[in-house]
């Protein structure tokens, strides 16, 4: 309560000034408002804030009218008090009126005290204030006794909160790498609690010693501002031999050699990379115990991208084509699957029409082999003898299969709109793999507004299996699976996120279905990685293992073990580098990039780094006419192009 009575830069009462209140609510005299004032304006020394003075008129800022009332009435109690009796000398029962200033003395003294002839000596008043000054001055300049202390106790909890961030990193990381990950993960845990301790109890201790440093400045302080009564100048003047020693203590306290800001340890998590996931997790990085100049930090970094990217599987898929000269230089042969009258194209009885269809896959006919019969002599007619072209028919809410010579419809799987199990309600994008065990071909399905994927037996229709998450899986709109790995990565357009799962493989049980879809990573939504996604429709995965992503008017690709952005190309608009929501992307055998510009109604196609090639398509109805594509396939085997247009209810096949 005193120190709210006196200024805090001149020490005197706010009796004897005018109090004013500051911008930022502290309270000085009108005397050091007008020293401090600078540009019409004052920064508070408690808080470094500015509050600006009209004018530089200190007289319109607000008067602590409290403040003032209260100084006064003190300065009235002091008055009183001073008027008891003043204090005698011990030794002779005389008034004290002076002050040995001797070194060896240092005390108040009477007329009839011996020993003090050849002293110097002042009287009390002349003494009180010469001795309250430097007392005064010597508390200022170990103020920051108190500094020292407030930023050691913020070190100590931003540690601590930076400690909790880099156990939930390691944790989540962890989880990418699930089956090794468990004892490295323990192992780092620990060692971050270990080397992160050490450095708080070294914090710790240098806030006891602070706290120390701090308790006896605090109690002289206390009893240097009192008011200027007489018994308050006679126990300052008392006392002020210890006042001297206890602060000279201080000073003498090396407050550099325990400050955070020289010391060199701080805790981190350093990572290294292996060429094999179980080595790589078996030696996953190490937590270093160090310290910034500024702070104490405890870091968890993961930045080990793959030594080498994984090998493309070997087949025997022919070069890239030339796709400039193909598009500017000649006609192409062009044939249109669905209602068009141009085309001949004969529907089983039944199918009726396509309505727009999103997506589409070529399934070559060597897929379809024969299979041996336990129970007969004869073997079983393969499923097709062309290749099939697979296509999601979005508004009929089926996928049909198409003989992709013939042009007839050979099946078709789902059909009517449902969320039941084996129903589709609006299926966009489709792939198709094999079953790891059975080697049955099995078709994947991205179940739009039923917010789920689903697989069915490719041939039978047969519904099989089905996966989905309510937080991470709104409106799935693509699919795409690693060639080496199996998993699936789904495109969810609502969720702003690429959601990979487990695809089929093998287990010890041999059930191929155990651990289908079960969420392995979320590209978009990483609370380490933090690479946010807007809307995202299409994808593909190149040889090197890289997402590529076709989002909010723009194409991102994530590379590396935790998917991290690498780059992004494109902008809105209608430029030969611009998109107007690219609705699908695949690559070719060179991993040139073709994206499906659906409201620009173009095929753009791009070099792996974004540079662009060549362009194709225009608004309409016929040729390479598009109204809105969405979906887009490159048969691998032939390098030929098929093109889901989706408001003209066709699929486009561009012989090359």
């Amino acid at each position: 309560m005193e120190d709210f009575l006196d200024c805090e830069i001149c020490f005197e009462s706010f009796a004897l000034h005018v109090p004013k209140i500051l911008g930022c609510g502290h309270t000085l005299c009108d005397a050091c408002v007008y020293k401090i004032l600078s540009d019409k304006k004052v920064v508070c020394p408690s808080c470094k804030k500015q509050t600006p003075i009209p004018n530089g008129d200190v007289s319109q800022l607000p008067t602590n009218y409290l403040a003032k009332r209260m100084a006064e009435k003190k300065k009235e109690e002091s008055a009183e008090k001073g008027k008891q009796k003043t204090p005698l000398c011990r030794e002779h029962s005389k008034k004290l009126e002076l002050f040995c200033e001797n070194a060896k003395c240092m005390k108040l003294i009477c007329s009839d005290c011996k020993g003090h002839t050849k002293h110097e000596y002042k009287f009390i008043d002349t003494a009180f204030a010469f001795y309250r000054e430097k007392l005064v001055e010597k508390i200022r300049t170990n103020r920051n006794v108190v500094q020292k202390l407030v930023e050691t106790e913020n070190l100590i909890n931003n540690l601590q909160k930076e400690k909790t961030v880099a156990k939930e990193n390691v944790k989540n990381t962890m989880k990418r790498i699930r089956e090794w990950s468990t004892e490295r993960e323990e192992f780092l845990l620990d060692e971050i609690n270990l080397k992160a301790n050490k450095s708080l109890a070294s914090l710790e201790k240098q806030q006891q010693t602070l706290i120390q440093l701090k308790k006896p400045l605090d109690d002289i302080e206390r009893n240097v501002f009192e008011s200027s009564s007489d018994n308050a100048q006679f126990s300052l003047l008392e006392n002020v031999s210890t006042y001297f020693q206890q602060i000279d203590k201080i000073s003498n306290t090396n407050i550099g050699e325990i400050s955070p800001s020289k010391s060199n340890s701080f805790v981190e998590f350093q990572s290294s990379g292996e060429d094999n996931i179980k080595s790589l997790v078996l030696n996953f990085g190490k937590v270093v115990a160090n310290q910034t100049e500024t702070k104490t930090q405890v870091i968890f970094e993961t930045t080990t991208p793959p030594s080498s990217p994984p090998q493309r599987v070997e087949n025997n898929n022919p070069p890239p084509k030339d796709y400039r000269q193909i598009f500017e230089g000649r006609e192409l042969s062009v044939r249109i699957y669905g209602p068009d009258l141009k085309q001949k194209f004969e529907f089983g009885k039944g199918f009726g029409k396509l309505d727009h269809p999103q997506f589409c896959f070529v399934v070559p006919k060597e897929w379809f082999s024969p299979n041996d019969s336990s129970s007969s002599s004869k073997k079983k007619e393969p499923f097709s003898d062309e290749d099939l072209l697979v296509t999601s028919d979005f508004s009929n809410h089926r996928v049909l299969l198409i003989k992709k010579v013939s042009g007839k419809v050979k099946s078709a799987i789902g059909g009517g709109n449902g969320n039941k199990l084996g129903e589709l309600n609006g299926p966009t994008g489709i792939c198709v793999v094999r079953h790891s065990s059975s080697s049955n071909l099995i078709l994947v399905c991205a179940d739009h507004f039923n917010s789920r994927v689903q697989s069915f037996d490719l041939e039978s229709g047969k519904y099989l299996n089905h996966f989905s998450n309510p937080k991470y899986m709104k409106l799935p709109f693509s699919i795409a699976v690693h060639q080496q790995t199996g998993e699936i990565f789904v495109a969810n357009s609502e969720s702003n996120n690429i959601s990979i799962h487990q695809g089929y493989r093998p287990s010890a049980n041999n059930n191929n279905d155990i651990d289908f879809g079960t969420l392995l990573k979320v590209i978009g939504q990483s609370s380490i990685f933090n690479t946010p996604l807007k809307q995202p429709l299409g994808l593909a995965i190149n040889s090197k293992g890289e997402v590529i992503v076709a989002s909010h008017h723009k194409i991102d690709v994530f590379g590396g073990i935790e998917y991290k952005l690498v780059r992004s190309f494109g902008s809105k608009g209608e430029g030969n580098n611009e998109f107007n929501q690219p609705s699908n992307v695949c690559v070719d055998t060179a991993d040139n990039i073709l994206v499906c510009d659906s409201l620009n109604h173009a095929i753009k196609i791009f070099n792996p780094e974004g540079k662009f090639i060549t362009s194709f398509g225009k608004k309409g109805n016929d040729g390479m006419s598009f109204d809105s594509p969405i979906g887009i396939f490159l048969d691998q085997l032939s390098g030929d192009i098929f093109v889901a247009d989706s408001e003209n209810s066709k699929i486009v096949h561009l012989k090359l």
